[in-house]
């Protein structure tokens, strides 16, 4: 079972259940380590058995209980279909991938698309650069995919001839209203690159409305599909518009 490190310093991975001897490393908080359930009482701290997988070593030691926490998945993983084109380091976004012979980091835009037309992200790349060669090369370039804006999104949909349109024209700022009527929509957003958590400060990124909860005034929580870690993920409706700031994506016509 999963756990991880809640200590807000560092968790020693050791050796040997023992409040002494041999440490293997030191974890960072937030590092999600695997569980055997196998714990032991030494000194009246109890330890549990643990495993901690890296791109080059798995390491297999003891950790103080009262450092660690369950974790919980409650919400969709591995929401568009990527496992054929994985890059193989553990530690990657699911959103990188290996294509052209390359690690391609810019996936988002492409993997909302996919996740909305429910095909896997290999199907849309074969697809668009036989269809569509010229409009493959003004992303792609020499082999490594840029990001991309709102109506290369609109463009992507039409390789499957489904309509979409773009948000910017049309919306000027969100309102709790509005935002209910989007979900389905490709919005933009800012994210950290550390974690892929949406905040107000880090880099463009794309993200779908799948949900939107209203509350009161400025209490709802809005769902989104994040190509980051190919996962539904929830924020408040505070953290969301710190995020969003103004409507710039793409969404499918309705007939």
């Amino acid at each position: 079972m999963k756990k991880w490190t809640s200590y807000s310093g560092y968790t020693a991975l050791k050796l040997a259940p023992e409040t002494g001897g041999i440490k293997l490393l030191d974890l960072n908080p937030n590092t999600v380590i695997e569980s055997t359930g196998e714990t032991k009482e030494v000194n009246g701290v109890i330890f549990e058995h643990v495993t901690y997988n890296t791109d080059k070593k798995i390491y297999d030691g003891w950790v103080d209980c009262g450092k660690i926490e369950s974790y919980n998945e409650n919400f969709p993983r591995d929401c568009v279909d990527v496992k054929a084109i994985q890059t193989p380091e553990v530690r990657d976004a699911e959103q990188y991938v290996l294509w052209n012979s390359k690690k391609q980091v810019n996936m988002c835009g492409e993997m909302c698309v996919c996740y909305l037309l429910n095909i896997s992200l290999e199907q849309l790349l074969k697809l668009w650069e036989v269809k569509e060669p010229s409009f493959w090369r003004s992303v792609f370039g020499e082999g490594m995919a840029r990001g991309t804006g709102e109506g290369e999104l609109v463009k992507m949909f039409g390789l499957f001839d489904t309509k979409a349109e773009t948000l910017q024209a049309k919306y000027k700022s969100y309102t709790p209203d509005l935002l209910s009527k989007l979900t389905g929509a490709i919005v933009s957003v800012r994210m950290s690159t550390a974690t892929g958590r949406l905040n107000g400060g880090g880099v463009g990124h794309w993200v779908v409305v799948t949900d939107v909860v209203n509350e009161r005034v400025g209490y709802g929580l809005v769902h989104v599909y994040n190509p980051f870690p190919n996962r539904i993920e929830v924020y408040s409706y505070a953290e969301f518009l710190a995020s969003a700031k103004l409507p710039y994506g793409a969404m499918m016509v309705k007939n």
